[in-house]
């Protein structure tokens, strides 16, 4: 993906796999502060029963300020799925007539060209295999 688009269906293409690549990190760290937030509460609501006040009233606390920090990860997954149907929209006007079979037709070839070019994982666990069996010593 270093590559230079030659074109303004190129860019566009590019433009949309990264809007793409940061909509899937932002809904990892979306999930990951959802789970933190869950295992505070938790964690508080424990220490409460336990009768153990000043670590269950800081853990809620931190609850509190990690539900706010939750708030902005929010807006900024918001935006950025907003950003990624706005990038395949401009995908497909640059690549072809929106709605036409022909441009649907460019852009699925497109994005199956990009899996074609990863192995897939039944090659991989092969290549692994046969190189982990490689470096002790046997051939396959």
């Amino acid at each position: 993906m270093n590559e230079t688009p030659d074109s303004p269906c190129g860019f566009a293409k590019q433009h949309y796999l990264s809007t793409a690549r940061w909509l899937n990190l932002w809904n990892f760290l979306l999930f990951s502060f959802g789970s933190a937030v869950v295992l505070f509460l938790v964690t508080s609501i424990l220490l409460f029963i336990r009768a153990t006040w000043l670590p269950g009233a800081v853990t809620t606390v931190g609850t509190i300020a990690s539900s706010a920090g939750m708030a902005w990860v929010v807006n900024q997954q918001t935006k950025a799925a907003a950003d990624e149907s706005a990038a395949f929209a401009r995908l497909n006007q640059a690549c072809g007539q929106q709605g036409s079979p022909s441009s649907s037709a460019h852009i699925m070839s497109f994005m199956t060209s990009m899996t074609e070019q990863q192995p897939s994982v039944e090659e991989l666990r092969k290549k692994l295999k046969k190189q982990a069996w490689q470096s002790l010593g046997f051939r396959s």
